[in-house]
């Protein structure tokens, strides 16, 4: 027997003509896969489009909320629709948002077209979130297996957070502040005369009684808001305001327990006592969360503080430290980083700082200067002085004085950066025993005993200008002030 007969016993009779359904088996299969990855394709590129849409729509309606939540949200709308493939009439736009719905929805809502929305929310500490409407992706191939659409929906939270360890501070700063100068943030109740703290021995001093509203990025979820005054006045110091507030427009906005959206009106503290000293230096705990205090809080150089037989470390850079070398001409030579050295190396820190107000004042007279505090020596692309436990935001009233009496409401025009410098100890109304500003102090400083040493705060009050813009020019016309936006999910 040959070969070939030998092959040809071995093939069944009952496999011959099997090979064409097989292919046709095979082709169907393949087919049924094509098709599913294209309309697969479609959906990844829907689902793509939809979150395209939700983090654009977030980051452009948050920039809107100083306007109110009604703005946002439809800011927000707009941007969501403008980015999404699907064309919609303006009532099947509605008919989206209005049938969305969002288990976890914030505490405001808003609307989009004059309708409401739980799609688009927020919870008045500082998160926008935004779900988008879930989009009907009909399919291309898929419908001969019995699959017609698909759906695609994404969502994104924002949230609103200040730059760096400063956050928002209790300290009311009137219309009539010099910008540059080295103003009193918070004067003593004992009428000192000590510049520039020089205020009345009754009356408004300097700090606002804002509640905590309980918010976990701050530490303050715990915290009931009708704390007594001096435990407020440390968490705030401590920590900064724990929830968003925003200039007013015309609408007062008290802020209070019941937590109105966006306050842009607050209240002036009477002369108290105790929490200056906690919140800036000792720290102290409250309802069960330590709170430190805020200059203990940098990552520099620090100055000992010695009292009552405690030690605590304060941070000790100069603001002049925060402006790099090299600066050249692109600033007033009053206020290179060259021409600081030289003074406090001829002159001492006293001189430095009669000279930082003198540059202030001659680069507010000049123009085309570039800014002083963009040192970024870790290169994490942040300005450092947004690093330094001195640096915050304050609000500033469109008052040019202080109610009478011991309290009453300021309304907020815009936010300002300052450098906290001064700290005066155990003042009366004849002067103070101990003043320190950051790098004039050599070995450990003493001070006054008592449980509340520390009697009032100096600090500058930055020119714009000085700063990136990026740290004070957010939101519409910069109506945002120091909230900055970011991507949370």
């Amino acid at each position: 027997m040959n070969r070939r007969a030998m092959n040809r016993r071995h093939i069944p009779v009952r496999d011959r003509g099997a090979t064409l359904p097989m292919f046709a088996i095979c082709l169907t299969v393949l087919m049924a896969m094509s098709a599913m990855a294209v309309d697969l394709g479609l959906l990844f590129s829907e689902r793509r489009d939809a979150q395209t849409a939700a983090d654009t729509g977030a980051l452009g309606g948050a920039l809107d909320l100083a306007n109110g939540m009604d703005t946002a949200s439809e800011a927000t709308a707009a941007l969501i629709r403008s980015n999404l493939s699907t064309p919609y009439s303006d009532a099947e736009w509605i008919s989206l948002w209005t049938s969305c719905t969002d288990a976890d929805h914030l505490l405001f809502t808003g609307e989009v077209l004059g309708n409401s929305t739980q799609c688009i929310s927020f919870d008045g500490l500082g998160v926008y979130r935004v779900v988008v409407p879930q989009q009907e992706v009909e399919t291309a191939f898929a419908s001969v297996l019995g699959i017609e659409s698909f759906s695609a929906g994404a969502f994104a939270e924002v949230e609103l957070t200040i730059n760096g360890v400063g956050g928002v501070l209790p300290f009311a700063v009137l219309a009539t502040a010099p910008t540059g100068s080295n103003i009193c943030m918070r004067s003593s109740t004992n009428g000192t005369a000590v510049p520039p703290c020089t205020g009345s021995a009754s009356g408004n001093f300097g700090a606002l009684e804002v509640a905590q509203w309980g918010n976990p990025a701050y530490g303050t979820e715990n915290i009931t808001c009708n704390l007594n005054k001096t435990d407020q006045l440390t968490v705030n110091l401590s920590v900064g305001l724990d929830h968003f507030i925003r200039p007013y427009a015309g609408t007062e906005v008290i802020d209070t327990c019941a937590k109105p959206f966006g306050p842009n009106t607050l209240s002036t503290f009477q002369g108290i006592s105790g929490g200056l000293w906690e919140g800036m230096v000792e720290g102290d705990t409250v309802q069960g969360t330590y709170f430190p205090g805020r200059l203990t809080r940098g990552t520099g150089p620090t100055q000992t503080l010695r009292q009552q037989g405690n030690l605590y470390y304060v941070d000790d850079t100069p603001l002049w430290e925060y402006i790099p070398y090299g600066k050249g001409v692109t600033v007033p030579a009053t206020c290179t980083r060259e021409s600081f050295d030289a003074t406090v190396a001829g002159s001492g820190y006293a001189a430095a700082e009669t000279q930082m107000e003198t540059c202030f004042a001659d680069f507010q007279a000049g123009v085309g200067f570039v800014p002083l505090f963009d040192i970024d020596a870790n290169g994490d692309n942040e300005p450092d002085i947004t690093g330094s436990a001195r640096y915050g935001a304050v609000p500033q009233f469109w008052e040019s004085s202080f109610p009478s009496g011991n309290s009453g409401n300021l309304h907020i025009q815009s936010f300002r950066a300052v450098f906290l410098n001064g700290m005066f100890f155990g003042c009366n109304g004849s002067g103070c025993s101990t003043v320190y500003t950051p790098g004039s102090a050599s070995g450990t400083l003493t001070l006054p005993n008592g449980s509340s040493p520390l009697d009032q705060v100096s600090g500058y009050l930055l020119p714009n200008s000085t700063l990136p813009p990026e740290l004070l020019e957010n939101g519409v016309l910069g109506s945002l002030g120091a909230f900055q936006i970011r991507l949370s999910r």
